[in-house]
């Protein structure tokens, strides 16, 4: 039963086996499909990503060329004949003659110096008071730490009067130990030197027994020699006989070698004689046949051939019978060689026999060596007890000396102590009597620095009344001499929008990628502009425009408008700057002045999200219009469905034929600048700027490439209110030559002054600094300054100066500042927050600006200019 049971058990298990081994192929066929799946689904996701991307440019391809075409086709319908309108001029106005404040004739600040020098009066009686009390409070607090040091020195004595006693009963009980000790001690000494007797002693017996120990170490050590060197002369015997049987063998392998080669050359030998009978047979036989054919010549001939045969068998007979006898020889020379061998044999034998015996020998005496090794090692070990013990007594001896001196130290010392008491109580007492002086004295200085301290106190409250007084008396001069102005404030503050953008992002594409370069303002740049250079209109009518637009806005030139946006973004170009650099551009590929290059430039700004329109002049000369943010002076415009196209070239055309059809999501160019563009650095020549009053002073280097840009800004205003042309100079960020190099030198002359003597400081340099010129005679028209233009020219005027000084006063003391404009004339007010300040001030939007001319020679902050007209002032806000 249990038989059949394992049977079944083996059966079932094999069964098994074989289904395992059956679905091993099927799993591994399911794991390859499952692996082969994972790939299909990673690869289908990559193929519809990269289905996606291409899809998505087609896509924005397709909605690009379909936006483009149709605005194409509707230019081909969208052009008009419009009026243009003249430019508005600049404006021309008298500018008020700058004159210099006399501030000798000036009784209000004649009253404020004097009222000056009675503060700087009070100020320093308040110094000198309160250094008096500095000075009594140091000497208070000097007497308080004396009290402290005396009461302290005094605590000391009775400290140090009460180790004394306790030193001096201790030092009673020091002297009673130590004489204890020394009875102690003398008791040791005698025990110690009965202790040494005996060491000595035992040490006289140790010495005779090591000597008898040396002497029979030396006579085993001779033993020891003459053994070794015995050993060493069997051991080289026997490597000589070594080597002579190994010469021997060498010699009998060579003899063998030698016999197995005579073995091999008279083989060789009766092989050539077997050769020369079978050749001595054939010639026989030849010879027979050629006694009948050949002639008595070759008969001469065969005999010859016999004879050198016959010569040749007999050197061979010779050789052989030579090689016999060196087989002999060497026999010979073999059975000596092995005659010589047994005898080295049997000589070798009796020196192993006789190494034997010296190896026995020599144990016997390692033996007795060891013996004596063992005592000798037990008579140090009791020698270095010995020496330890006397070495112990000895320190014993000397740390009881050192006790004894010790002692007698101590004694010394405490009767030196004791003298030394004695006079430091006699000193304690004295200083106890100089103290009680002192305390009195202090006492008596102490009353009167509360004296002292009441006086200064009432004279402090006579000073601090007399100052309130002053400060009645100047707050009330400052409303008497404080004039209001009424004056309008322009509503307007110009705001920099953010720049126009294209609808979509512009793709880049593999197509034209050469790049070409350009000067942007003395600054190199490069574009990718494919086929700009080849570019040609085919004529001004409608249909060749609209396919010149088709052209230039296909694919082969998305790389030209990508990288102009791209400089833009780089290079912090306002729009301003944009439409310059699109006009290098289109200038430079196409020649300046040229149709192509007005037209390629309006499909750039088209293409960048700009509101601009094309216009022709008597039908073949092609005009670029924008749409800007500002109303610029001198620029022709014309008006379309409420909205302002300017002629930024010049043209005076009365009218003009225009496209007008707009681009969907066009915007409006703004004229603001919110950032300095990064042109490349052209520093102009030193210039240093100083004041002869104040003794300000600055030195500088512009930009010339900034110069020439801004010399190109279009002077404009917001289009409500002509006031506004100046905050666009006003709130255009300076330069870094002025923020990193000129302000630093400011700064660090106006140091931590209050906000109103900067104020002062920078507004005297501005009028003593800078020479004043009249626009007209420089320039032939008004025109404002950026403040680096300022510092540039050799002259400016009110306008400039008053742009110049609100940058000053925004950037360096964190101070809110407004123009401030009459007829003819521009200057700044300046909120000085909560601070005082006299002289006249305008109130905008429930804040006090305090007036400040930069044009007014010589005069402070709160000075008007005599003969102004303030009821048509106006105030133009600023950023800060």
């Amino acid at each position: 039963m249990k038989k059949l049971s394992f049977t079944l058990l083996i059966m079932m298990l094999l069964i098994g086996l074989a289904e395992a081994q059956a679905q091993r192929p099927q799993r591994q066929q399911t794991q390859h499909q499952r692996g082969s799946l994972r790939q299909q689904v990673n690869s289908r996701q990559k193929l519809n990503y990269d289905d996606f991307v291409k899809e998505t440019n087609r896509k924005y391809e397709a909605f690009r060329d379909s936006v483009n075409k149709k605005y194409a086709a509707f230019m081909e319908k969208a052009w008009k004949d419009f009026d243009i309108e003249k430019a508005v001029d600049h404006p021309k106005e008298d500018d008020i003659k700058p004159i210099e404040y006399d501030k000798n004739q000036d009784e209000d600040y004649l009253e404020e110096l004097r009222q000056q020098e009675e503060e700087q009066k009070l100020a320093e009686e308040q110094q000198k008071r309160e250094a008096e009390q500095k000075k009594l409070l140091e000497e208070q607090k000097k007497h308080e730490e004396e009290q402290a040091r005396l009461a302290a020195e005094k605590k000391k004595q009775e400290e140090e009067l009460a180790r004394l006693a306790a030193e001096k009963k201790k030092q009673e009980e020091e002297l009673a130990r130590l004489a204890a000790e020394k009875k102690k001690q003398e008791d040791i000494l005698a025990k110690l030197a009965a202790e040494k007797k005996k060491q000595e002693e035992k040490q006289a017996q140790l010495a005779a027994k090591k000597k008898q120990q040396e002497e029979e170490q030396a006579r085993l050590a001779a033993e020891k020699k003459a053994r070794e060197e015995e050993q060493a002369r069997l051991a080289a015997e026997k490597k000589a006989q070594q080597e002579e049987k190994a010469r021997i063998a060498a010699e009998k392998k060579k003899q063998e070698e030698e016999q197995a080669k005579l073995l091999a050359e008279k083989k060789k030998q009766e092989q050539e004689l077997k050769r020369l009978a079978d050749l001595k047979k054939k010639q026989e036989e030849q010879q027979k046949e050629l006694e009948k054919q050949q002639k008595k010549a070759e008969l001469a001939k065969l005999l010859a051939e016999k004879k050198k045969q016959e010569e040749q068998e007999r050197q061979a007979l010779a050789k052989q019978k030579e090689q016999e006898r060196q087989q002999q020889l060497l026999a010979e020379k073999q059975r000596k060689q092995e005659e010589q061998a047994r005898l080295l044999e049997e000589k070798q034998k009796k020196q192993e026999e006789k190494a034997r015996l010296l190896e026995e020998k020599r144990k016997q005496q390692e033996e007795k060596a060891r013996l004596l090794s063992e005592q000798k090692r037990q008579q140090e070990e009791e020698q270095a007890r010995l020496a330890a013990e006397k070495k112990k007594q000895e320190e014993e001896q000397a740390r009881i000396a050192a006790e004894k001196k010790k002692q007698e130290e101590e004694q010394a010392r405490i009767a030196a102590e004791k003298k030394k008491q004695e006079e430091e109580q006699a000193r304690i007492a004295a200083e106890k009597k100089k103290q009680e002086e002192q305390a009195r004295l202090l006492a008596e200085k102490k009353r009167q620095q509360e004296e002292k301290t009441r006086l200064l106190a009432e004279k402090k409250k006579q000073q601090e009344e007399k100052a309130r007084q002053l400060a009645e008396q100047k707050k009330k001069q400052i409303e008497k001499k404080s004039k209001p102005i009424e004056a309008v404030v322009v509503p307007v503050v110009v705001e920099v929008k953010p720049q126009p953008k294209p609808q979509q992002p512009i793709v880049e594409n593999d197509e034209a990628t050469a790049t070409s370069s350009f000067e942007f303002y003395g600054t190199p740049m490069k574009v990718r502009w494919g086929n700009a250079k080849q570019f040609k209109l085919k004529g001004t009518g409608k249909k060749e425009l609209s396919n010149a637009f088709l052209e230039l806005t296909a694919k082969g030139y998305n790389n030209l408008v990508h990288d102009c946006l791209e400089l833009r973004k780089e290079y912090k170009l306002c729009d301003w700057a944009y439409y310059k650099m699109l006009q290098n551009i289109s200038e430079e590929a196409c020649g300046k002045g040229t149709n192509e290059a007005v037209f390629m430039q309006g499909v750039l700004m088209n293409q960048s999200g700009y509101q601009i329109r094309f216009a022709l002049e008597e039908g073949n000369k092609m005009h670029l219009m924008t749409s800007m943010d500002g109303f610029p002076y001198d620029r022709n415009y014309l008006i379309s469905d409420g909205k302002i196209f300017h002629l930024m070239d010049g043209c005076k055309a009365k009218t003009l034929t225009v496209c007008d059809a707009a681009f969907p999501g066009e915007q409006k160019m703004g004229l603001g600048i919110a950032e300095q563009p990064e042109l490349k650095k052209n520093l102009g020549e030193q210039r240093t700027v100083i004041s002869r009053f104040v003794n300000v002073k600055a030195d500088m280097q512009l930009n010339k490439n900034l110069i020439d840009f801004y010399n190109d800004y279009p002077t404009s205003y917001d289009g409500k209110d002509m006031m506004t042309r100046w905050a666009y100079y006003a709130n255009t960020p300076v330069a870094p030559e002025i923020s990193e190099k000129v302000y630093p030198q400011l700064k660090q002359q106006l140091g931590t002054l209050p906000k109103l003597r900067a104020a002062n400081m920078l507004l005297n340099w501005v009028q003593m600094g800078l020479t004043y010129g009249y626009d007209d005679k420089v320039w032939g028209h008004d025109r404002a300054f950026f403040a680096e233009e300022t510092l540039f020219y050799p002259f400016c005027d009110c306008e400039d100066r008053a742009i110049l000084y609100t940058h000053l006063v925004r950037d360096l003391l964190d101070l809110d500042a407004v123009l401030v404009y009459y007829p003819g004339h521009l200057y700044t007010a300046i909120c000085f927050n909560n601070e005082e300040v006299a002289g006249d001030y305008i109130m905008v939007n429930g804040r006090k600006f305090t007036v400040a001319d930069p044009t007014y020679y010589n005069a402070n902050v709160g000075k008007t200019m005599s003969k102004m007209d303030n009821s048509k002032a106006k105030v133009i806000l600023l950023k800060r």
